[in-house]
């Protein structure tokens, strides 16, 4: 009888994971022990966890210094074409939110004010195509997000919890881009 990965509880396939929760809590330390030779799309000094609680530092080749999510796209394309990519087990981005926050600044300028839709639309547009690059490299992914509470806006619209977004309607939608979503507490 042949077994499947998934019989053997293995993903037959890339995984896109997201792990939310607390500044500290120790999301990023989480990837680096779960992949420890990961290539790592972050800000100066994110990953000072390994040093710090692991006592390890990573390579300098796992480490791409990154200021928004279309830096991210761009690096992995770049990365896929010239085969770069082949020795990392697997894809960590820290911090989605962090990123996603100066991916809006960004963006933010070059829109007017009568532009917000499109504003939007341009940040859901590179977060999709960031998913669709992780899937398509057939290497799992991990993104860490600081984690925003439940809340109820002034106009009594209530919100969901979940991975700190610029928007709280894009909160609700991080979700969808993973197959897994973790919630991280203290």
């Amino acid at each position: 009888m042949t077994t499947s990965n998934a019989d053997n509880g293995v993903h037959p396939s890339s995984v896109l994971t997201i792990a939310a929760g607390p500044s500290g809590v120790g999301k990023t330390t989480d990837l680096i022990l779960t992949w420890p030779r990961a290539l790592f799309f972050c800000s100066p000094g994110a990953v000072k966890p390994a040093r710090q609680f692991l006592g390890q530092d990573l390579e300098p080749w796992q480490i791409v210094h990154v200021r928004t999510i279309a830096d991210v796209i761009a690096h992995i394309q770049k990365m896929a074409q010239d085969g770069s990519l082949q020795q990392a087990s697997a894809v960590v981005v820290d911090d989605l939110s962090i990123l996603a926050e100066s991916s809006y600044l960004e963006l933010k300028s070059k829109y007017s004010k009568s532009h917000n839709f499109a504003m939007w639309d341009d940040l859901k547009r590179q977060l999709q195509t960031l998913r669709v690059w992780l899937r398509h490299l057939n290497l799992h992914a991990g993104c860490n997000a600081h984690l925003a509470a439940p809340e109820t806006d002034s106009n009594g619209v209530f919100h969901k919890g979940g991975p700190a977004m610029p928007s709280k309607k894009m909160r609700q939608s991080i979700p969808h881009i993973a197959d897994l979503v973790l919630v991280a507490e203290a």
